[in-house]
């Protein structure tokens, strides 16, 4: 089972790709900076809980599409 960066950040990527969005638009929405969006995307940082249910409102996902373990439940 795996909740990693890694793996919550290339999900993240993968929706933000499928919305046309860039690291600069999602850091818009969010009220960070670009850096941050593409150290998640990267698994370098985590991104917080309350980021990421804000991430999955934007992307109209529910909160496991983000967070599920890699394996599946």
């Amino acid at each position: 089972m795996d909740y990693s960066n890694e793996v919550i950040g290339r999900r993240l990527h993968s929706g933000m790709v499928d919305r046309g969005m860039g690291a600069q638009d999602l850091a818009a929405r969010l009220g960070v900076s670009a850096e941050v969006v593409k150290n998640w995307m990267s698994g370098r940082t985590a991104v917080p809980f309350t980021t990421a249910a804000e991430i999955c409102d934007i992307f109209e996902w529910p909160l496991d599409r983000l967070m599920v373990r890699e394996s599946g439940c």
